[in-house]
This record gives structure tokens, sequence and C-alpha cells, in this order.
């Protein structure tokens, strides 16, 4: 282990400067470059967005990770919080840093009166799936998403 991974996590807010660092975090998960200006225009819009939270985890001073929750109201269901997107960088997954997110995550929702947490995550990410189920998350259904460009 490196002397970083002694160091604490800590989780803040997002910022508009965290446009960069999240855009980077994207790329390792992704595999493909995503341009900063799309993520900093997206950021920017997330941060006005009261129902939105967007935090970062730094460890030494470098952003880490990023974790998106936001309010989901739907009329069939109680209103509950879903996790957007919870992304670490991975020379520090298995180093809290996940867990340090989700947990803000939660304590957002839960400021906001919020009792449910969901997560969506794809097939095919079967460390993250085994990462909320050790967290207490249940799998509860599998469905297809369906996409029809509007341009």
């Amino acid at each position: 282990m490196s002397v970083q991974d002694h160091a604490a996590v800590t989780v803040r807010a997002a910022v508009a400067d965290d446009a960069a660092s999240i855009a980077g975090l994207v790329a390792a998960l992704e595999g493909s470059g995503a341009r900063v200006g799309e993520v900093a225009r997206r950021l920017e819009r997330l941060l006005d967005d009261q129902d939105t939270g967007v935090l970062v985890a730094e460890r030494s001073g470098a952003v880490v990770g990023w974790g998106h929750v936001f309010v989901a109201h739907r009329l069939q269901v109680a209103t509950f919080a879903e996790l957007g997107g919870l992304v670490v960088a991975p020379e520090q997954q298995r180093r809290g840093v996940g867990t340090a997110l989700l947990a803000a995550s939660e304590a957002w929702a839960r400021g906001r009166g919020v009792g449910e947490m969901r997560i969506r995550s794809r097939v095919e990410r079967d460390g993250a799936h085994a990462f909320y189920a050790a967290r207490g998350f249940e799998a509860r259904k599998r469905q297809t998403v369906f996409v029809r460009p509007l341009g």
C-alpha cells in the first residue's frame, strides 16, 4: 500500500471546478473520453437542481470518486432517491471511497425526507452488484431500457 492509501477520504458537494476531474473518472469507467465541456455543462445544470446532489470524494487533495444522487418522483410509487452514478478511480477501489460516497448519498437523501434509495447497475457490472449487496441493497428486478433518439 502506498502512503495515499492511508489518507482519509473526505466527501463534499461538487463545484463547477470539479468538471475536469469528474470527466476523467467517467472516461476511466467507460473506456472513452468524456468531453470536459459537456461534463461541465451537465454539472452546472445539476448543481442548480434542488432535487439533485453531486458529491466528490477526495483523498490527499485529489478527486478520486464522485456520486450523483437525485430525488425521483413517480405517480405509481412513493418518492425515492436514486443513485444516478457512483464512480471511483480504479486505483482507489476497495479502499473506502465508494462506501464513503454511498453513505454521503444516503445522508443527502435522508436530509430531504426520502426513505428509500434505489440503484440501477448494468448487468455486466458484477463487482458493483457485490458492492451494493454487501451494503444491504437487494436486487428487486431486471429491466430492459429502450432508447429512441428524438432528433
